[in-house]
């Protein structure tokens, strides 16, 4: 199986280059003016400039940069403008910030680089506000679409919707690099007919009576 997740990792490099575009992320985040927004993956500021426009003059943009990556971006707190932007070193599985203190995440790369997705989204569910939303993309099988969006409600999410989908399939061009031709076409179809999705989930209640924070 390990064989596997690598040809899934190599897909996601590839889908990795052409990663949803902030501006459509904005959109299905309903991105508002004052939001706290926590981008995970972020080793670019790509996207951080639109999400700063979208929540001016007093909103607030936390990039979360993986330790796994070398960071060439500069992590230390900074402000642009009226809106604070915000890189800190750390990993999806374990966010560095504390509870219901966010409105919004997004992800505008895979999921599938981490190992345990459903951590994932346990952390977002932890960090996000009562009402707040997330939207995360995501490489999952085919055939696993209904599982992972049960095992996305069962953590609590409500408002579950798959906004964008993409069939990919692991070519044999790419499986080449790691299985010999007669593993190759010994695997299931179902293995290798991949999904690329973005889906949006909201966080139960109305957010009222919480501080619009993040907090260290």
């Amino acid at each position: 199986m390990l064989y596997l997740m690598n040809a899934i990792h190599t897909v996601s490099a590839e889908i990795q280059k052409k990663s949803i575009d902030g501006r459509l992320l904005a959109k299905y985040a309903q991105l508002e003016e004052n939001d706290i927004v926590v981008d995970l993956t972020s080793s670019t500021d790509t996207n951080i400039a639109i999400f700063k426009d979208s929540v001016a003059p007093y909103g607030k943009v936390i990039g979360i940069v993986p330790t796994s990556v070398s960071a060439t971006t500069d992590v230390t707190p900074h402000t642009t403008g009226f809106v604070g932007i915000e890189f800190r070193q750390g990993n999806a599985e374990e966010l560095p910030l504390t509870g219901s203190s966010a409105h919004v995440i997004t992800n505008s790369q895979v999921l599938n680089l981490t190992h345990n997705a459903e951590k994932v989204f346990s952390e977002i569910f932890r960090i996000l506000k009562p009402g707040g939303r997330s939207v995360i993309t995501a490489i999952i099988q085919h055939a696993g679409l209904s599982d992972y969006m049960v095992a996305i409600e069962k953590l609590g999410f409500e408002n579950i919707q798959v906004k964008q989908q993409q069939a990919v399939s692991l070519t044999d061009f790419t499986l080449n690099g790691y299985l010999s031709e007669q593993e190759i076409v010994a695997i299931p179809k179902e293995t290798t007919d991949l999904l690329y999705l973005t889906v949006y989930a909201e966080k139960p209640g109305n957010g009222m009576g919480v501080q619009s924070c993040v907090c260290s």
